[in-house]
């Protein structure tokens, strides 16, 4: 009776054992798919800046679109030295132009690398989002393939792209506009960049 007793608790051992091993599987499986879908990397961006002098009218801004996610996607993003690409951009110089006049990536932040460590090709694209700018200046956010080339990344490849935040004031592009700032001064700011990959 005492060696019945005793492979009737090694069985119950046994059991809850493999309990035990199926517990942590379905915790840890979706941990794992979880880490495996990230697409979306969302960096808070804040600020300084000054108003311009006088604008003058001319071009019209462009937009920005993103696209929606799609599953199985990573990526990671590093600056140009190799380091983790930061969560925020604090004292971020913010574009102030008066004529829409060219400009390039010049700050900090800027210019990254992306590598797609996802198993498909990706598409890359960015957005503003949450952006806080006195009500009398409009923003535009610039962005692209830093080389001129496709924003697909193929599996294992890098890319390297940038962005330039512009903010304008509202009346830069209506000829009879009031002009509702004082030149010189300075205003606060802050918007978040999304950064987003989907499969190609």
């Amino acid at each position: 009776m005492g060696s019945n007793s005793f492979f009737g608790g090694e069985i119950v051992r046994k059991k809850l054992l493999i309990l035990a091993v199926v517990l942590i599987l379905v915790i840890a499986i979706p941990l794992v798919i979880a880490s495996i879908q990230e697409q979306q990397r969302t960096i808070q961006v804040s600020g300084n800046a000054k108003y311009p002098g006088t604008p003058s009218p001319t071009a019209t801004p462009t937009s920005t679109s993103s696209r929606s996610s799609t599953a199985s996607i990573s990526y990671s993003l590093t600056l140009p030295n190799g380091t983790a690409y930061p969560a925020a951009l604090t004292d971020f110089p913010l574009i102030v132009e008066v004529d829409n006049g060219p400009v390039s990536p010049s700050a900090v932040g800027e210019v990254f690398n992306v590598t797609n460590t996802s198993d498909v090709p990706i598409n890359m694209t960015m957005a503003a989002t949450n952006v806080n700018l006195p009500s009398n200046l409009g923003f535009n956010l610039a962005w692209g393939n830093y080389d001129g080339g496709s924003l697909t990344v193929g599996v294992g490849q890098s890319i390297t792209m940038w962005f330039i935040p512009t903010a304008y004031p509202s009346t830069m592009y209506y000829p009879n506009g009031t002009l509702t700032y004082t030149p010189g001064a300075t205003f606060s700011y802050s918007f978040d960049i999304v950064i987003t990959g989907t499969q190609a």
